[in-house]
């Protein structure tokens, strides 16, 4: 968890790098790995739906690409903002 709030920290910040779109390509690389990995935490699940949409987006789409990028955000601070467990050990 304490990585995945490291990395939610400059997402959900607008004014930081990476780009909430970077995040989500971060996301989608990296996280849906530990996603799978670490039994599905649910806290990870609309981050990563929201980057998996923003990557696959098209314009044929009835939604705007700027709904993901604020979902992607969005999901970043609810992660910053969920109870951090105690370290193990």
């Amino acid at each position: 968890m304490r990585k995945w709030r490291v990395l939610a920290g400059p997402v959900a910040d607008r004014g930081r790098r990476p780009a909430p779109e970077d995040g989500a390509r971060l996301i989608e690389q990296s996280w849906l790995d530990a996603w799978q990995s670490s039994n599905h935490p649910a806290i990870l699940r609309p981050l990563i739906v929201a980057a998996i949409q923003w990557e696959e987006w098209t314009e044929e789409w009835d939604t705007r690409r700027e709904t993901y990028r604020q979902q992607i955000i969005d999901a970043a601070r609810q992660i910053l903002q969920a109870p951090q467990p105690p370290d193990p050990g």
